[in-house]
């Protein structure tokens, strides 16, 4: 298997809006996790910053980066 690279572009697909995080997560809900299809990819699960009134299916996205083992978007435009 080879590795590529993408633009870090995509949309959400779908998401949620975790109220009730897990133990550790506790200080930074209420927080969206999302499916995002990469414009020059695959679909990937990733966390999501932005106004949460702002968030929709449809949202374009940009890819900035990994924390804590998540992929990590932030609201385009």
């Amino acid at each position: 298997m080879s590795e590529k690279t993408f633009l870090g572009h995509g949309t959400i697909a779908t998401f949620t809006v975790v109220r009730y995080p897990p133990i550790g997560f506790e200080s930074e809900s209420p927080y969206v996790v999302a499916l995002i299809d990469i414009e020059d990819g695959p679909r990937v699960i990733g966390r999501v910053s932005g106004p949460l009134e702002l968030m929709s299916i449809g949202k374009s996205v940009l890819f900035v980066g990994e924390s804590r083992g998540a992929l990590e978007f932030k609201l385009r435009g």
